[in-house]
């Protein structure tokens, strides 16, 4: 089911379309992201994809020699830049939301879409792909667990400020999904002046 809230402002005259795609790593906003960007003929972006063009290194990089926060100040950066962009849909980063006051920015400027996904569901997802994601890719099976317990704890508050908040994204039926995400985006209703 999808739950649908109002922002603090119209969405900029209802010209031009920014969406945002929050989540944690694995809820499909880059796959999904992908298709939901074809299908209503916007481009797509990859935030992390849009960082290592600007810093010519791998996000890998960044964090192992510049560190969390000069990533983390960067992003908000790239965020910025972004927003002042029109017709695209954005897949965040996992964390991204959650710093500088960024999703704030999101919903001032766009649509932001939390793709709200049950731990099971995530730790299935990673721990098969956890070789190609560097900040997991040593866990074992407990620590993979309590790692995806303790960061989505932390970061929920975050998420549950989206403008849209969707459940049940299966990433094995990017259709099905992509219907669901625009059935939302397409009720979404922006009452001007109204605030949260």
């Amino acid at each position: 089911m999808g739950k649908s809230k109002t922002t603090d402002r119209s969405f900029k005259n209802n010209t031009g379309m920014r969406i945002y795609l929050i989540g944690f790593m694995g809820c499909g906003k880059t796959s999904i992201g992908r298709e939901l960007a074809g299908v209503m003929k916007l481009r797509f972006i990859d935030l992390d994809e849009y960082i290592e063009k600007t810093e010519q290194r791998p996000v890998s990089d960044i964090f192992k020699l510049s560190g969390e926060r000069y990533f983390r100040r960067r992003e908000h950066i790239a965020l910025k830049e972004l927003s002042g962009q029109d017709d695209f849909v954005l897949a965040t980063g996992g964390g991204t939301p959650c710093f500088h006051g960024n999703i704030y920015l999101l919903n001032r400027t766009g649509i932001s879409v939390w793709f709200r996904t049950g731990e099971e569901t995530l730790f299935s997802r990673l721990y098969a792909s956890a070789i190609h994601r560097p900040l997991i890719k040593d866990l074992t099976p407990s620590e993979l667990t309590e790692f995806i317990k303790t960061t989505l704890s932390a970061r929920e508050p975050f998420y549950r400020k989206a403008g849209i908040i969707i459940d049940g994204i299966d990433t094995e039926n990017t259709k099905l999904s992509v219907t669901k995400i625009t059935e939302q985006i397409s009720s979404y209703q922006v009452a001007p002046g109204q605030t949260r």
